[in-house]
This record gives structure tokens, sequence and C-alpha cells, in this order.
């Protein structure tokens, strides 16, 4: 009966791990694909994640993961893009914009579920 049990644990595990990351391609699509953000995009894929959230019982450890992911993400795009992108009064660079605004979303939801924990 315990090999039964753990397999069923280790299956909801996969199953929170491909769900975390069909949300995280989800947020590489619009990031990388959409030239300008859409609330049409992003309020749904939010409202997703708070389902399996409350459905999967995924923790906010996750979230806060995703979210320095996403940090990390801002980093490299900082380092790797021209300083000219910078020095305009209207930078071109919306990729660290919509990720910024990704990770501040995941940091509010992640401290929301934090405190519900």
């Amino acid at each position: 009966m315990p090999v039964n049990i753990m397999n069923s644990d280790l299956s909801s595990k996969r199953k929170r791990f491909l769900l975390v990351a069909f949300i995280f391609v989800l947020i590489l699509g619009d990031v990388l694909l959409f030239p300008k953000n859409s609330d049409l995009r992003t309020f749904p894929i939010l409202f997703i994640y708070i389902y399996f959230i409350i459905r999967f019982k995924i923790q906010a450890n996750t979230t806060f993961f995703i979210s320095l992911v996403f940090f990390v993400l801002i980093y490299m795009q900082y380092i790797f893009s021209s300083p000219t992108a910078f020095a305009s009064q209207y930078p071109v660079v919306p990729l660290g914009e919509k990720i910024a605004v990704w990770l501040y979303l995941f940091l509010a939801i992640g401290v929301i579920q934090k405190w519900r924990e």
C-alpha cells in the first residue's frame, strides 16, 4: 500500500511541475511574441495560475521562485542590452518592462499567498 501512496504523491508533484512549466511558457510567449502589453493576455494567465494554486496546492515558495527567475531574466536583459537603448528619453526595451510587470504581479501573488498559508 505505501508504494501506491508514493506513486500518487509523485504524480501530483509531476502535475504541479507541468502546470508551473505551462504557465511559465505562456508568460514567456507573451513576453517574447507580442510587442505590447495587453490585459486580455495578462489577467487570464494570472487567473489560471491562481486557479492552479487553489486546485493543486502550489506553495508560495514556487511563486517566489518564478519571481526570482523573472528577476534573473531582467538582469540578463539589462547586461546584454546596448547602452544606447537606455540613453534616450524613451528606452526601446519592452522586453525588460514586460518581464518586470510579470515579476511585480507574481511577487504580489506570492506575498498574498504566503500571508494566507
